[in-house]
């Protein structure tokens, strides 16, 4: 993890943290993919699983930004991503908070909206990770899997009209494609 990032300083060790905060886990950057965006989907992933459920008080900036290893206007951006598709309300003088869920918010809704008035995707995608691991407790949650159980990250550059759209990452139990690496992944879509 980077450490002394403008307005970061680094963290120091807290043995007595607040156990009524849920912790955020081991945060790793991947190479090719948008810093900001890693770290918006890292939080999504807590938002998904439940860890911070809806009304749930965001940790500061600055212990985000010691956390991820970045500069406030790096978090700030993904913090408003998550903001402007509705999964995270800023109250003025009182912090970010998880959002009350909706009908229809976020990347669904736009990814609908996308595919009913814009060109549709190409096929298939850059592959940029095929990674088989262990399910994490709140990866486990969202696919109703015990933690620790085989699964599959997959994450793709997807395209319009050849021209990259959106970075999607797709987690799968190995159990039902132990063979998706083989896969002809850069060309088809998951079905």
């Amino acid at each position: 993890m980077l450490r002394g990032v403008a307005n970061c300083p680094p963290e120091p060790p807290n043995p007595g943290a607040d156990p009524g905060r849920a912790p955020l886990g081991v945060f790793t950057p991947a190479p090719a993919v948008a810093l900001h965006h890693q770290i918006k989907e890292d939080m999504f992933l807590h938002l998904r699983s439940g860890r911070w459920p809806p009304g749930f008080e965001l940790p500061t900036e600055e212990a985000l930004c010691r956390h991820y290893g970045v500069s406030r206007g790096t978090l700030r951006r993904a913090i408003a991503d998550l903001v402007s598709e509705g999964y995270v309300e800023r109250q003025r003088g009182r912090g970010s908070f998880v959002s009350r869920p909706k009908l229809e918010s976020g990347v669904a809704g736009s990814y609908s909206r996308f595919r009913v008035i814009g060109p549709p995707l190409d096929p298939g995608g850059r592959v940029v990770a095929c990674e088989r691991s262990r399910a994490a407790k709140d990866i486990a949650a969202m696919l109703g899997i015990d933690a620790g159980r085989s699964i599959w990250r997959l994450e793709r550059v997807r395209f319009t009209e050849r021209r990259p759209v959106s970075v999607q990452t797709s987690y799968l139990p190995a159990a039902l494609c132990p063979d998706l690496d083989r896969q002809d992944l850069a060309t088809r879509h998951l079905v």
